[in-house]
């Protein structure tokens, strides 16, 4: 995936592909490792969690979630330390959310998307 100009891009301290899913799976069933935006976005849920959705249906944004495997360079030194929702605004990278503030927010997507809204704004 090539998302070298989208807008808003959240990356998953995960890797892609049938692999990374299950390295992920075992290292947050047996080491208590977890991504905060894997946690936001859908869980155990494969198909997403509802409350994402609705958060991102309601304000039609369009966020494209990518894992730090399909990321470029330039999106990880942006971003820092993983996960992270990073966005382009007039041609320039800026983080909006780490690592940190995605865990903080984990449970509340609705707040998560109106700071992406305020930064784009």
């Amino acid at each position: 995936m090539h998302v070298e100009n989208f807008g808003i891009v959240g990356i998953y301290d995960a890797e892609d592909g049938l692999t990374g899913e299950l390295k992920y799976l075992a290292g947050k069933l047996f080491s208590n490792k977890r991504c905060d935006l894997c946690d936001v976005t859908h869980g155990w849920n494969p198909f997403g969690k509802r409350k994402w959705k609705k958060a991102i249906e309601k304000e039609s944004l369009s966020i494209s979630l990518i894992h730090r495997n399909q990321a470029s360079d330039l999106h990880k030194k942006v971003a820092g330390s993983l996960p992270a929702i990073i966005c382009n605004t007039s041609g320039k990278w800026e983080c909006i959310l780490n690592s940190s503030e995605l865990k903080r927010l984990k449970n509340n997507p609705e707040e998560i998307i109106e700071i992406i809204n305020n930064f784009t704004d």
